[in-house]
């Protein structure tokens, strides 16, 4: 429990730079189409360099101090890689509702639960273990299907971009949106750790 937890909370933080997309996306796609598809890049590549210092960030911890029970390693030495993995594939999910792909929101979290239900089911005499292997394995699959859909139905482009001084408000904004709700949380990080 405590591990979810943690990487959903991980996760909440990461989206400050992204939260306040919506309305930005909405204007530059109307206005000005590809520059939607900069914003995308931008936010996206940010997400990954984002969650991928969190990751390090985490195995230093691990490494050189006893901050996280040693009951939890284990499980979250392969479970933080889903720091990533969900950060991209909410910021996705934003972007096809944003899309009218309404039906998306919730049916690819129903495809992850079943998938890790069924897991669990066949394998569950490896342990808890492979609840981590299956929620990475299943939330992959799912993000490939959703860069077919962005990158292939709806024709956003992709570019090796991180931050763009126009987008600025976006940023601001998005932190700004978001803060709230991290520091409201970290009560029940620091409740569920006890």
């Amino acid at each position: 429990f405590f591990s979810f937890f943690l990487v959903t909370f991980i996760s909440i933080v990461s989206q400050l730079i992204w939260e306040g997309i919506t309305n930005y996306y909405i204007n530059f796609e109307s206005k000005i189409g590809f520059k939607s598809s900069y914003l995308y890049s931008s936010l996206l590549n940010l997400n990954i360099v984002f969650s991928t210092l969190i990751i390090f960030l985490y195995f230093l911890i691990v490494k050189y101090t006893n901050l996280i029970p040693s009951i939890y390693i284990e499980f979250f030495n392969i479970f933080i890689f889903y720091v990533l993995l969900q950060n991209i594939y909410t910021y996705n999910k934003f972007v096809l509702n944003i899309k009218k792909r309404y039906d998306l929101f919730y049916t690819l979290d129903i495809f992850v639960i079943l998938f890790n239900i069924i897991s669990l089911y066949l394998f569950s005499e490896i342990g808890i273990i492979i609840l981590a292997y299956s929620i990475i394995i299943s939330t992959t699959i799912v993000l490939i299907y959703q860069f077919i859909l962005i990158f292939y139905k709806y024709n956003i482009k992709y570019f090796l971009i991180f931050y763009v001084k126009s987008f600025k408000n976006v940023y601001v904004n998005s932190f700004n949106l978001k803060l709230g709700q991290v520091l409201y949380l970290s009560k029940d990080l620091f409740i569920s750790a006890y």
